[in-house]
């Protein structure tokens, strides 16, 4: 396994050990190896996986989902995503990349 994919399984690993039980993903090739280690999570029933291809709508699901829920809903979008959210639990995760 490359190092990329043991930092991918221990991250996801880590999130679900303190409570992240939604996920909405925004897969992208840059973000494959931790869009992998989800999925794998979601087969193994430890989180459910919610794919979005549009950035915009996966934010408003994540949104909806935690509003609905009261529970945090972790939010993964290769690019920056701006939401304004003031009493809800809510965690964005996000790849930043240099010029």
């Amino acid at each position: 396994m490359n190092p990329t994919t043991v930092l991918a399984e221990v991250i996801v690993d880590q999130l679900i050990l303190n409570g992240v039980k939604e996920v909405v993903i925004a897969p992208g090739s840059r973000n494959a190896p931790i869009t992998m280690a989800f999925f794998r999570a979601h087969q193994a029933g430890r989180v459910r996986l919610h794919s979005r291809i549009d950035e915009r709508s996966a934010a408003f699901l994540a949104l909806g989902i935690s509003k609905a829920s009261n529970l945090p809903t972790l939010l993964f979008a290769p690019a920056e995503v701006r939401l304004q959210i003031s009493t809800l639990q809510f965690l964005k995760l996000t790849t930043a990349t240099s010029i």
